[in-house]
C-alpha cells in the first residue's frame, strides 16, 4: 500500500492536472473519528485537543489522502443565528428550522465570527493539525455553501419552498453570500489545501437566482485562491444536472454525489476541473471485479488525472473500521 505520507504531494499533483499513479481517496471522516477514540461526538466537537488528535489518528490508521476539519455545514448556520439541537451525545447537531415569520436572521459582526459557537474549537483544532501533520497530510476545510446557508436562515427545507418568493429568496441569498465570504476568509487564514463548499442543490435545475449564486461563487473562488487553497463544490448530481452549472462558478473542482457515468465527467475534466466521485462505505468487500472495473473506467475517462474518490456523505459514527479499511485497500489496489 502506498505510503500515506505522500498524500500532500499527491493532492498537489491532482490539482496541477498531472498524471496520477493511483486514485487519491479523500473520505469525509469527522464524527467517525470519535468512535475510534472511544469518546462521545459532542465531547470531541467541543474540545480542540480531542478533535485534532482524533482526526490525525484516523488519518494515520486508515491511510487516506487528506484530513477534513470540519465537515459540518451546520457550523456556519449556528454562527448566523440558527438554533442547534443535539439529538444525543454520539450524533452531530442539526438545525432547528427558523420560523420564517420571524424575519431575516441578523448576521453577526464579521470581525467576531470566529469567536462564536463551535467555531473557536474548529479553528484551534485545524491550527494544531496543520502544525503537527500539515507537511505530509493534505488538509480540507468543508463549509456550508450560500444556497444551503440561505435555506437554513430562511427556515425552508425544500428549494420549492425557498424559491416560492423570489424577492425573499434573493434577500436571504445575498445575506448568506456575505456570510460565506467571511467564513471563507477565516478558514483561508489557516491555509488549508482544499476549501470544500458543501451545497447539495447548487448544481440542480432549481438552484435559485442564478446570477446571485454565480457571483457569490466567483467571490468564494477568488478568496480561496488568495489564500492559496483549491476551491471545490460538494453537490448532488441528478439526471437534470448541467455541467455548465458547475464550470461557471469559478471553482477548481466538484464532488458529484449521486449516480454518474464515466462519460459524464469528461466535459468537466476537459474544462480543467478536478472531479470527485462517491463510493459507498459498506460492510461487504468492495474489491470485486465490478467495483475495480468501475473505478478503472472513471480513471481512464479522466485521462489518469483530475479525479479522486470520496464518500457519498460523512462516514457514519458507527461505521465498522474494517469496512473503511477494506475500501481504502480496494481503491489503492485497483488495477489501472
Amino acid at each position: 500500500m502506498t505510503d500515506p505520507l505522500n498524500s500532500k504531494e499527491l493532492v498537489k499533483m491532482l490539482f496541477a492536472g498531472q498524471r496520477l499513479a493511483r486514485i487519491p481517496f479523500i473520505p469525509w471522516v469527522y464524527t467517525h473519528a470519535a468512535k475510534l477514540e472511544q469518546v462521545e461526538v459532542r465531547a470531541m466537537l467541543t474540545d480542540p485537543h480531542r478533535l485534532s488528535m482524533a482526526l490525525q489518528r484516523a488519518w494515520r490508521l486508515y491511510k487516506y489522502d487528506a484530513i477534513c476539519c470540519p465537515f459540518d455545514p451546520t457550523l456556519e448556520a449556528e454562527i448566523c443565528g440558527c438554533e442547534m439541537v443535539w439529538p444525543g451525545p454520539n450524533r452531530p447537531p442539526f438545525i432547528r428550522s427558523q420560523t420564517p415569520a420571524a424575519g431575516p436572521v441578523p448576521l453577526p459582526d464579521p470581525s467576531h465570527l470566529n469567536g462564536q459557537g463551535r467555531m473557536p474549537v474548529v479553528l484551534e483544532a485545524m491550527r494544531r493539525i496543520k502544525t503537527v501533520s500539515g507537511r505530509t497530510a493534505a488538509c480540507v476545510v468543508a463549509m456550508a455553501g450560500p444556497l444551503f446557508l440561505a435555506m437554513s436562515l430562511a427556515g425552508d427545507d425544500s428549494p420549492e419552498d425557498f424559491l416560492a418568493d423570489q424577492e425573499r429568496a434573493g434577500m436571504f441569498l445575498e445575506r448568506a453570500g456575505q456570510a460565506a465570504v467571511n467564513f471563507a476568509r477565516i478558514y483561508g487564514e489557516l491555509e488549508p489545501d482544499i476549501l470544500a463548499i458543501v451545497d447539495p442543490l447548487a448544481a440542480g435545475p432549481q438552484a435559485g437566482p442564478r446570477e446571485i449564486i454565480t457571483a457569490q461563487y466567483h467571490s468564494l473562488g477568488n478568496v480561496a485562491r488568495f489564500y492559496n487553497c483549491h476551491p471545490i463544490l460538494v453537490t448532488q448530481w441528478t439526471r437534470a444536472g448541467r455541467p455548465e452549472a458547475v464550470w461557471d462558478l469559478n471553482l477548481e473542482g466538484v464532488v458529484l454525489c449521486g449516480r454518474i457515468a464515466p462519460e459524464q465527467i469528461r466535459p468537466l475534466i476537459n474544462k480543467g476541473l478536478v472531479v470527485g466521485i462517491e463510493v459507498p462505505v459498506s460492510e461487504s468487500d468492495p474489491s470485486g471485479p465490478d467495483f475495480t472495473a468501475t473505478l478503472a473506467d472513471f480513471f481512464q475517462a479522466a485521462g489518469r488525472r483530475n479525479l479522486f474518490v470520496t464518500t457519498a456523505r460523512e462516514v457514519a459514527f458507527d461505521t465498522p473500521p474494517a469496512a473503511l479499511h477494506r475500501l481504502v485497500k480496494a481503491i489503492r489496489n485497483t488495477p489501472l
